[in-house]
């Protein structure tokens, strides 16, 4: 994806893969974070299939609503973790998240 990104605008740097976080993260200028806990299966479709048992039938469970609550609490230890770990090893680095529940990511 972000080699993509960087081919269609014509920019130049460096992209690499770790399995150790700080490894990967030392020295970043800027850290794409993309996952989602626990999958579609089995979490997001439990998220509306817990919703729909009590009366709620969510369109989409990875924003608000109850479904987006419980795939925040799935979701931001693992953002706080890294954003810990920026702090120690790249405390100047921009963090571009594309991790939903994007709302409640971002004020946790």
């Amino acid at each position: 994806m972000v080699r993509k990104l960087m081919d269609s605008i014509g920019a130049n740097g460096e992209i690499s893969c770790h399995r150790d976080r700080k490894t990967a993260l030392q020295d970043a200028d800027f850290v794409v974070v993309a996952f989602q806990i626990g999958g579609y299966e089995p979490c997001t479709v439990t998220d509306f299939e817990v919703c729909k048992r009590h009366g709620l039938e969510q369109t989409i469970a990875d924003t608000l609503g109850p479904g987006g609550i419980m795939r925040a609490l799935r979701t931001i230890p693992h953002l706080w973790a890294i954003c810990e770990d920026m702090v120690e090893v790249c405390p100047d680095a921009t963090m571009l998240n594309y991790v939903n529940p994007m709302a409640m990511n971002t004020w946790a």
